[in-house]
């Protein structure tokens, strides 16, 4: 150690202008590694959308006249493919006479209808239709097709006894024949398809319902995941265009988090730099090996080992690189890394003592390593034969 820490002291002053350049070399390197790292790290942001807890969202209908069967489905259509996909429920309660006026009288609730949209058509509300048949709510017959639910078929399903006192089916003109079992439902006779007894009132495809059929109440939404936020601004601005204030959309309180996309790229980036900063320092030091010739000739006419030299070479490196290095970390750390961070709003946050070190050893590794190789051919190239010619 002290034959090391001498030969740098007589390096300093003999080759003060060399000394300079390689620390610049360090300094500079270790600096560009890592501002590189960050401002790769700044461009590799994900913005994770905070999910709200619920996966219903329930919109008040102020003004049922202003929002109708048609406009409300020229809305959905108007939705995203992967928001339509992602929605397992449409709940909707048109106003259908004479079953509105009987369910006030009778306390059976409104008529529901349920769907989906799937590739940009209506479809049937499949996790009701499990529902019905997982909980035995499905008594006869089946379900609507999607067929039927597309082309808005004159299709039903007769309520049944679902806890309230009667059935609104007691009170709804059903005809039986030899071709059809025909219920009357406003205006028109329904095929009967089924009986279901998890509500009172019969359901409908929603295709069925006349386009100017006024939907009251609320529109429900219903997802298997609860909405994100660009799910939730999807939705407002598309059902805001349509539907203006004839609807209340609920607040929901969706933030945006924000975490560093890694990649892995820590060592990819690490290391491409180090090449190259370590291929700079060899050049700076082969040069400086080239003038002590006479030295590395002593050296192996003393019987100094291969190994040895590299050892000693190597030490001296190192003795260079890591202040040098230390002190270009600081100073982008604590001088050039908070300035960067109003241009690079996501880079600060990348770094983390653990990443220092990573970068640190990654171009310490390569650095020694593509020195090594330069020392050991320059001493090689010095044979004994060559020392003994003198």
């Amino acid at each position: 150690m002290k034959y090391i820490l001498y030969n740098l002291r007589n390096f300093c002053k003999m080759e003060p202008l060399l000394f300079v350049l390689i620390m610049l070399c360090v300094i500079s390197s270790a600096i560009i590694l890592h501002f590189s790292y960050g401002l790769y790290q700044n461009y590799h942001v994900i913005i994770v959308e905070k999910e709200n807890e619920m996966n219903e969202l329930v919109i008040e209908i102020v003004d049922p006249e202003r929002v109708t069967k048609q406009k409300y489905e020229d809305a959905l259509l108007s939705l995203s493919d992967d928001m339509n996909d992602a929605v397992i429920m449409y709940l909707v309660q048109p106003k259908i006479e004479p079953i509105a006026s009987m369910n006030l009288e009778n306390g059976w609730g409104y008529m529901e209808v349920r769907f989906t949209i799937r590739n940009h058509a209506v479809a049937p509300c499949e996790i009701f239709h499990e529902n019905l048949e997982n909980y035995g709510s499905l008594m006869k017959g089946r379900y609507f097709t999607p067929e039927e639910e597309e082309n808005g078929d004159l299709v039903a399903l007769l309520g049944g006894d679902a806890g309230c006192t009667g059935s609104c089916t007691d009170f709804l003109t059903i005809e039986n024949n030899t071709e059809a079992h025909l219920v009357q439902i406003g205006d028109r006779a329904f095929r009967v398809v089924g009986e279901q007894k998890l509500t009172c009132i019969p359901i409908i495809p929603f295709n069925a319902l006349y386009p100017d059929t006024p939907l009251y109440h609320n529109l429900l939404i219903t997802k298997e995941r609860p909405f994100t936020k660009s799910e939730y601004e999807e939705i407002c601005s598309v059902f805001s265009a349509q539907f203006g204030d004839a609807i209340v959309i609920p607040e929901l309180d969706l933030t945006e988090t924000e975490d560093v996309y890694y990649y892995r790229t820590i060592l990819l980036i690490a290391a491409a730099i180090s090449v190259l900063a370590a291929a700079n320092y060899a050049i700076i030091y082969q040069y400086m090996l080239e003038k002590r010739n006479k030295e590395i000739t002593i050296f192996r006419m003393c019987g100094c080992r291969k190994s040895q030299a590299i050892s000693i070479f190597l030490g001296e490196c190192l003795l260079m690189i890591i202040p040098a290095y230390v002190f270009a970390a600081l100073i982008y750390a604590k001088i050039l890394l908070p300035q960067l961070a109003a241009m690079f709003p996501y880079m600060e946050g990348s770094y983390s003592p653990a990443v220092y070190l990573i970068i640190f050893f990654i171009y310490i590794g390569i650095t020694l390593t593509v020195l090594a190789v330069m020392i050991s051919r320059q001493i090689h190239r010095k044979t004994l034969l060559d020392c003994k010619r003198g």
